[in-house]
């Protein structure tokens, strides 16, 4: 019982511990505390996969009933079902933050090249109406 026990509080503790940083940084919409949120969720990521790459993974392939392809198919199952969850529902404020980088650097360029264009109209009509004035002087 006190194995069993033991065991069911370490695996819960280390699945919350991926929570805590939604504790630590209450507002991820503030632009302020994003990074701090994200810093913090990469970091309790890592040591969960740490923890099954390193010491969980090993030790199944260890165990003399366990079977090599199973514990294999089940983890590529496993790393497939999660490719699938983050396909189906894709974080797509990176995407538009991109794309709208993108238009306002398309934008910028535009603005830039209408700049230039008005300064070779502005700098030919100058020279349009000295070249009128000196034929007017010539008359």
């Amino acid at each position: 019982f006190q194995t069993w026990f033991g065991a069911l509080f370490g695996a819960t503790a280390v699945g919350c511990i991926g929570l805590l940083p939604i504790f630590i940084v209450p507002n991820e919409q503030t632009k302020k505390d994003k990074p701090y949120l994200e810093l913090l969720l990469s970091v309790a990521v890592g040591s969960q996969l740490a923890d099954v790459f390193l010491h969980l993974l090993p030790e199944a392939f260890a165990h003399p009933n366990a079977s090599s392809v199973n514990i294999g198919l089940w983890t590529l199952t496993g790393l497939f079902v999660f490719f699938l969850i983050e396909q189906i529902f894709p974080d797509d404020e990176d995407d538009s933050s991109n794309e709208t980088l993108k238009q306002n650097q398309l934008s910028k360029n535009e603005n830039e090249i209408l700049m230039l264009a008005e300064r070779k109209i502005k700098v030919n009509y100058i020279f349009f109406l000295l070249i009128i004035q000196k034929q007017k002087s010539q008359i």
